[in-house]
């Protein structure tokens, strides 16, 4: 048996088979035993017939694929994959959200929580003069190394280099946006331990100077729920605020305790901060869900879809009763492009329910979610669009990202202010949720949004997809 779970774009999300939420029938692959690569079960030739009996079986676009293939002509399943998905890829419906991967990745990543990395997010902002580009850093994982080098929220990487002798100068890079973003990955280099890189910086503390740090890749442990956090009102209830970054297995008992005192402290408004939440399990986004709609258990939160040849695994998933869940009267979520998948799929479910906002930017745009496919005896998985969801009123596609034509709810624009830190209500996007959750209305703002984007290679690693930015 295979699982189902959304990521992100990948930021798609994903999941082994012992970690997702739907379970659907595992593929028969015919001619596991024929040879291929070498004469292996598990050799290219053998992935390649895989890949396309599972993709003209399983795919949601099934009209999309091509009318005939010749395996031949790829020298890779990657190859192969990329061929099958072309046309939806042209239309933004699959923008490199299938793609294989190990089982060995997907635990690390989804139950474990565990990713090669330096430990910083980071987010390119449009230069003064709109020709070139600007990497800030997000966020730090914490005891990572990047948290050793003293690397923190606001700083600005200036160049990126494998010694001081190499660096090269991030005003310097040079193209499409998508061009930009995939070579400023490149400068991170390789997601292996060990893989060092020497970066030119401008701290935030003291823009004015620049200082060196040198920082080498290691496995860290992430933290999915890094902040948890009341805060109070005058005359009425607390607000409650949680930033959410991955929807990945440990984060549920993290989500739990923070409803558990949310509903300690009798809160009913809620800022869920999802600015760089690229999605990962549809279990965890269920769970969260009805953390916030404990009045609304058995209704529906949302339905799979697949394709025509698999409509006996459509299926709609209800509100669950949750000890620690409340009745959330005013939702507030936080979003940015980096906003995608589980993360869109939570929002796009409460909303024929509750009153919910949308504060920030406009989110990324996957309405659809991975199957997981093992290929037999073979450290293979295939993570495959193969369903799509709607909420309650039947809503969803949003492939342009949300809010949408079909959103009810009120959306502020609000910049994602790394002068401050996320949960400071001077922060521009908690600060904008707060105030609509006093007033019910957008705050007035005559400021000019900035311009950003999430770097990503071509091809997004397990980690790009889930947490977009993550270095």
């Amino acid at each position: 048996m295979r699982k189902l779970n959304f990521s992100l774009p990948g930021r798609r999300s994903i999941v082994g088979a012992a970690i997702g939420s739907l379970a659907i029938a595992a593929m028969a692959f015919l001619g596991t035993g024929c040879g291929g690569g070498g004469g292996s079960s598990c050799g290219v030739d053998a992935q390649k017939r895989f890949v396309l009996s599972v993709v003209e079986d399983w795919y949601l676009f099934q009209d999309l694929l091509p009318s005939s293939v010749n395996l031949n002509d790829y020298a890779t399943a990657d190859d192969l994959l990329d061929a099958l998905t072309a046309d939806a890829r042209a239309q933004d419906k699959d923008r490199f959200f299938s793609f294989l991967t190990t089982d060995q990745a997907e635990q690390q990543f989804f139950g474990e929580g565990q990713a090669v990395a330096f430990g910083v997010g980071t987010e390119l902002r449009a230069g003064s003069d709109s020709q070139h580009w600007r990497l800030f850093i997000t966020k730090v994982e914490p005891q990572s190394p990047a948290a050793v080098a003293g690397f923190d929220r606001g700083d600005e990487i200036v160049a990126i280099g494998t010694s001081p002798q190499t660096l090269v100068a991030i005003d310097s890079l040079a193209g499409t946006q998508q061009q930009v973003s995939a070579a400023v990955s490149q400068l991170f280099g390789p997601s292996q331990v060990g893989v060092q890189r020497t970066f030119s910086v401008h701290p935030r503390t003291a823009p004015s100077q620049t200082v060196t740090r040198t920082v080498t890749k290691a496995l860290i442990t992430l933290d999915p729920v890094p902040i948890i956090q009341i805060i109070p009102r005058t005359g009425t209830t607390p607000i409650g605020y949680v930033a959410l970054e991955s929807f990945i297995t440990p984060a549920e008992q993290q989500l739990r305790d923070a409803f558990s005192t949310f509903k300690t402290n009798n809160v009913h408004d809620v800022i869920v901060d999802l600015r760089y939440n690229g999605g990962g399990l549809v279990s965890i986004a269920q769970t969260l869900a009805s953390l916030m709609a404990q009045d609304h258990v058995g209704d529906p939160m949302f339905t799979f879809e697949f394709n025509s040849k698999h409509q006996d695994q459509n299926e709609t998933e209800d509100f669950t009763s949750e000890p620690e869940g409340i009745s959330a009267d005013h939702i507030a979520f936080i979003t940015t492009d980096a906003t995608a998948s589980a993360s869109e799929l939570t929002i796009n479910s409460l909303e024929p329910y509750a009153d919910v906002a949308i504060i920030g930017g406009q989110t990324f745009g996957k309405p659809v979610g991975q199957g997981g496919f093992d290929m037999p005896d073979c450290d293979v998985v295939l993570r495959l669009i193969a369903f799509q969801t709607v909420n309650a009123n039947g809503e969803g596609g949003y492939f342009t990202g949300l809010p949408d034509s079909e959103f009810s709810g009120d959306f502020c624009a609000a910049d994602d202010d790394l002068t401050h830190e996320r949960a400071d209500p001077a922060e521009d996007s908690t600060g904008t949720a707060i105030s609509w959750l006093n007033n019910g209305v957008c705050p007035s703002s005559g400021k000019a949004l900035t311009k950003a984007l999430f770097p990503r290679t071509e091809r997004p690693t397990l980690v790009e997809d889930n947490q977009p930015g993550l270095f």
